[in-house]
């Protein structure tokens, strides 16, 4: 079964710029999973790369791995034991990742970010065909842009 794009934009569909031979507009299959999030589909219509955030896939809730006495540690304890477990988590839930993007560095920019606490990759200018592999791989959740946010005082 295939997922199509026929996502509606403002006011046309993402496949718009793909015609056939009478002006119709082609349907093709959307080949990621629906793991790119809709600003990202649109920014890699007109661009060959971008700096994304890879959310991957947790299937294990970490926390729930805690020890049952957990609560009742002194809090010092607490943030450690924390820490520790959600490291280790992400450092399991991204291997098979990390192991692919070292293998594929010439399409991307720098060094990848990775985040234990929220369990996101940050990778810097990410090639269009390089974010159209990692959908394939059962441990991305999502892709989308890297967002920025301004507190203001």
């Amino acid at each position: 079964m295939f997922l199509y794009e026929i996502v509606v934009a403002n006011g046309r569909t993402l496949n718009d710029s793909l015609k056939d031979q009478n002006g119709s507009s082609l349907i093709i299959p959307d080949k990621s999973n629906g793991k790119i999030n809709n600003k990202l589909q649109n920014y890699l219509e007109n661009n060959n790369h971008a700096t994304i955030m890879i959310r991957v896939l947790d299937p294990i809730d970490p926390l729930k791995e805690l020890p049952k006495d957990y609560d009742k540690l002194d809090r010092e304890t607490r943030a450690t034991l924390l820490v520790q477990y959600l490291t280790q988590h992400a450092d399991r839930s991204q291997k098979p990742i990390r192991d692919f993007l070292r293998k594929r560095s010439q399409d991307y920019e720098g060094e990848p970010q990775y985040f234990w606490i929220s369990n996101l990759i940050h990778l810097k200018n990410a090639t269009k065909i390089l974010i159209e592999d990692l959908t394939q791989m059962p441990e991305i959740q999502e892709i989308r842009l890297e967002e920025y946010a301004t507190l203001i005082d």
